[in-house]
């Protein structure tokens, strides 16, 4: 909750209400009712599944993919998800601690996050079960669980690296199962299965969205969730963020199914200036000229 001089703005981000969550720490509904006592002039909401009904499938759903993967692969299990992903991560570590695999962790982003994640008691792990990438060499394929950043075909990650036969300690092997526990972002579609292909050519095993669709479920709120966080809130009014246009206008829809009028809902352009006034109004104001900016090496351009 931001609070400012005219009302307060509650900015909700990437979310969901995980009812079962991993990590035994369900949704705050009580808290979220008490930030907004006082008033909500403006919601925020994440919108990007509002086209999808009901809520969305919580973590704790992809377990027996997950187990079932590790079950059928022979060799090393290599597993890649978003390196800000931690319950998957999670997921992924207790599952194959149970097969009796080591687990090391791959990549620049991942390496960073899962630290972070430990040292702030969010990921939970067993030093003894985590090998330095350098040591792979010194365990059996088959207990191995690489967990390996670059779900989205990022040019220089670890996975594309790995893919196109030029990291440095992992090299492609004929028993390795790649699993790709991520749907792909939409602009992503090209770099990620250009990676995929390159694992095809080579002969690697493969699990991802089109031959599994139990291997991911979404981290943003479906339908439902987006309006019970509306009525847990209770703002004046509604800003959806994080989607496109058809995104926002079914938003909206929603909105009006509990009783919100079109003028309390708030659609800018891209770059628009949204302002408020002292009465709690809003207006959109002027809009800024955005254009992508490109940085090679120290030179910044246009």
């Amino acid at each position: 909750v931001i609070k400012t001089p005219l009302g307060a703005i509650y900015h909700g981000g990437d979310f969901k209400f995980d009812l079962t969550p991993l990590d035994n720490r369900p949704p705050n509904f009580k808290k979220m009712v008490n930030l907004s006592k006082n008033g909500i002039l403006c919601l925020l909401s994440d919108c990007l599944r509002s086209e999808r009904p009901g809520f969305t499938p919580s973590e704790s759903t992809l377990s027996q993919a997950l187990e079932r993967e590790i079950v059928h692969c022979p060799g090393r299990l290599i597993f890649t998800t978003m390196s800000s992903q931690i319950h998957r991560i999670q997921q992924a570590i207790d599952i194959a601690a149970s097969h009796g695999r080591q687990i090391s962790f791959i990549g620049r982003s991942m390496e960073r996050n899962v630290l972070t994640a430990q040292r702030l008691g969010f990921l939970k792990f067993s030093r003894k079960n985590v090998i330095n990438p350098k040591r792979l060499k010194s365990f059996p394929d088959r207990k191995l669980c690489l967990i390996v950043a670059g779900s989205q075909g990022q040019e220089s990650s670890s996975l594309t690296r790995y893919a196109s036969g030029y990291h440095k300690l992992l090299k492609i092997k004929p028993n390795d199962k790649v699993v790709y526990s991520t749907d792909i972002i939409p602009g992503n579609e090209q770099a990620v299965y250009r990676v995929i292909d390159d694992l095809a050519k080579a002969g690697v095993q493969l699990a991802y969205q089109d031959t599994d669709d139990d291997l991911h479920v979404s981290g943003h709120a479906s339908a439902g969730e987006l309006q019970l966080l509306i009525h847990l809130v209770s703002p004046h009014y509604l800003y959806p963020i994080g989607g496109a246009f058809r995104h926002m206008n079914r938003y909206f829809q929603l909105a009006e199914e509990l009783g919100y009028r079109r003028e309390q809902t708030i659609a800018p352009q891209t770059g628009q200036v949204v302002e408020f006034d002292s009465s709690g109004r809003f207006r959109l104001a002027e809009t800024l000229k955005l254009e992508p900016l490109f940085i090679n090496q120290n030179e910044l351009k246009k």
